[in-house]
């Protein structure tokens, strides 16, 4: 009785099955990003710099940006991509560092 259950059920829903499986699917594209009034974005260092230099995008396009007052995020002004970064950081104990950021770690500043 189960086998003949089992035979019906799959003679049905294998011709249904392989219908679905031929029909296309159409994806649309993403729609455009938006302008939710973020003009700056920053990433966080983990402990103050002094300095930062060549500040760019991880494909080479320069990008502009400064430390915060308390040396602890570099804050940047064009950043208009979602890509990942990398910047040199001399920090207050004279050591030099370069950081690579993926875009996950970039974050806005979000104005109050």
């Amino acid at each position: 009785m189960k086998k003949h259950l089992f035979t019906l059920l799959a003679a049905l829903l294998l011709p249904a099955m392989a219908l679905l499986a031929q029909q296309s699917i159409h994806l649309t594209e993403p729609p455009p990003p938006t302008d939710d009034g973020v003009k700056f974005y920053q990433i966080y260092l983990e402990k103050p710099a002094q300095a930062i230099k060549n500040l760019q995008y991880k494909d080479g396009t320069p990008l502009n940006g400064e430390l915060s007052e308390d040396g602890k995020r570099v804050i940047i002004s064009n950043y208009d991509k979602r890509a990942g970064i990398s910047v040199e950081v001399t920090y207050t104990d004279g050591q030099t560092e370069e950081i690579k950021r993926s875009p996950c770690f970039v974050d806005p500043v979000v104005p109050l």
